[in-house]
């Protein structure tokens, strides 16, 4: 049987990695607004997608160590699936978002532009959809079962 392990004894241990993450973050806010002049909101997402990034990675290396996480067979092999199709979707956001360009602009009317956000997150959607499919990232029986799931009745 395994050993339990209480949910406050880990949120206690790994209170440190949220506290660098959101150092970091900060500290990257900082340095890309103030020091290099760049726009603000470049520089938020910029510190939040590097603070992120460190987050997960901090939590993963900590919860390994600590022997909280053991990846499984199923795990190591749709893992680098779901990275591929991540990476293709990346590709055709990048490609969306270059025709859609001119959409995006301040002189465009904000109908035009709700449209082309709209296609944009639609399109990198079914992008990242077809190719989980095509890569085995997610089994088409799989999704079924879980399309088919039903709430349970009564109370909770």
């Amino acid at each position: 049987m395994a050993e339990f392990i209480s949910p406050i004894t880990v949120m206690s241990e790994l209170f440190w990695v949220t506290s660098a993450t959101t150092a970091c973050g900060s500290i990257a806010l900082f340095f890309l607004f103030r020091a290099h002049g760049l726009m603000p909101h470049f520089g938020i997402a910029v510190a939040t997608t590097l603070g992120g990034w460190l987050n997960a990675g901090l939590l993963y290396v900590t919860l390994v160590k600590k022997g909280y996480f053991v990846p499984d067979q199923r795990l190591r092999r749709k893992l680098p699936r779901i990275a591929l199709s991540s990476a293709v979707m990346g590709v055709a956001l990048w490609f969306i978002a270059d025709a859609l360009g001119p959409r995006f602009g301040a002189g465009t009317p904000l109908l035009e532009r709700v449209a082309a956000l709209t296609a944009l997150v639609g399109g990198g959607l079914l992008v990242f959809a077809v190719a989980v499919v095509l890569t085995g990232a997610l089994d088409t029986r799989q999704l079924r079962g879980l399309l088919r799931r039903r709430a349970p009745s009564g109370p909770v």
